[in-house]
């Protein structure tokens, strides 16, 4: 054969064995990089860990919103059914049914239309309104006469959502004066403005509240919000530094077809398992996860590292994984949020 024909023939199959490996779930060059080791690896459902840190789930959800208290040093995690209190330890310490309650972004408050949660107790004693004041029978001018005197006095003010539980069309005020909880209902003739946190506020007089924070995975630039991708302009979080902490992918192995280029046969989304790193403290914590690939693309884990500020970091020593798996086809079971913390016995 000459050399020609050699170079030829080399670079024809090496354009074959390529189209195989990115279009195919036959796995060509990817066995290289498998480990005997990845057989004992598990998924996150399963339980994983290392020799002084474990990883538990806290909800089988993904699309959640988990926040942190800097002053008090606890989160809180809106799950689907209700609201759940982590502490710096990662224990759930409390929960409330969301059919009891509405949160509103980024307090550390509940409410009902007759009631208080206050998640900065060591205990959740429900409390009372001392006062629920209603729009009706007041003009524009009396209510804001009433409203700001209630204000000027008012430790805690949070403008709310309409309640789940009410039965009218009013907007909730909440102000706390003198240690007693204050329900005042907007009137008709003012309304809320919503700010670049997304967040409601009645201008000109600003909200009063120890405002939650969202984490960050800084290594992919996204927060804990309920959608992990979404862009958050102008928020508290851009004014703080998180320290970058990757899940490293050490091998990603091809299992199927998950779907096809429209009207042909063609595959354009592999799924398959990946196998991964993730370094706390001196420690590597191993699992496996689903994830997906795109033909001519890195594997895409759907996982995302979530931790607080550099300057917290000192009080709070845990830190949480999510797995949001874009699809139903996330064959683990592992789905939702996890909270990596030292074990109880260490």
């Amino acid at each position: 054969m000459s050399k020609r024909k050699m170079i030829t023939w080399s670079v024809t199959l090496l354009v074959a064995l390529l189209v195989v490996e990115q279009f195919t779930s036959v796995n060509l060059f990817s066995v290289l990089f498998m480990k005997k080791e990845f057989e004992s690896y598990k998924y996150l459902k399963d339980g994983v860990g290392s020799a002084h840190y474990e990883v538990v789930r806290v909800s089988e959800n993904s699309y959640l919103t988990l926040t942190y208290d800097r002053t008090n040093n606890f989160f809180l995690l809106d799950d689907i059914d209700g609201i759940k209190k982590i502490d710096a330890k990662g224990e759930v310490k409390m929960f409330v049914s969301w059919r009891k309650v509405d949160l509103p972004s980024r307090t550390a408050y509940a409410f009902n239309d007759s009631l208080v949660f206050d998640f900065t107790q060591e205990e959740m004693k429900p409390t009372p309104f001392s006062e629920i004041i209603f729009p009706e029978k007041r003009s524009a001018e009396e209510w804001i006469a009433l409203f700001e005197s209630y204000y000027r006095q008012a430790s805690i003010v949070i403008y709310g959502d309409k309640l789940v539980s009410q039965k009218h069309d009013f907007y909730p005020i909440y102000m706390k004066i003198n240690g007693d909880w204050v329900l005042m209902y907007l009137h008709d003739y003012f309304y809320f403005q919503l700010d670049e946190n997304k967040q409601r506020n009645f201008e000109p007089y600003p909200r009063k509240y120890n405002q939650l924070i969202l984490l960050e995975d800084a290594a992919n630039k996204v927060l804990s919000g309920w959608i992990t991708q979404e862009e958050y302009n102008g928020q508290l979080e851009e004014t703080l530094e998180y320290v970058p902490q990757k899940i490293k992918t050490l091998a990603f192995h091809k299992d199927c077809v998950s779907e096809t280029i429209i009207y042909t046969p063609i595959p354009r989304v592999l799924a398959g398992t990946g196998y991964y790193h993730l370094n706390k403290g001196d420690e590597v914590i191993k699992f496996k996860e689903n994830g997906l690939k795109l033909s001519f693309t890195k594997p895409k884990s759907y996982l995302y590292h979530f931790t607080v500020p550099k300057e917290n970091e000192s009080q709070c020593k845990i830190s949480f994984l999510k797995l949001g798996y874009p699809t139903n086809a996330n064959k683990s079971g592992s789905k939702g949020w996890y909270v990596i913390r030292r074990k109880t016995n260490h």
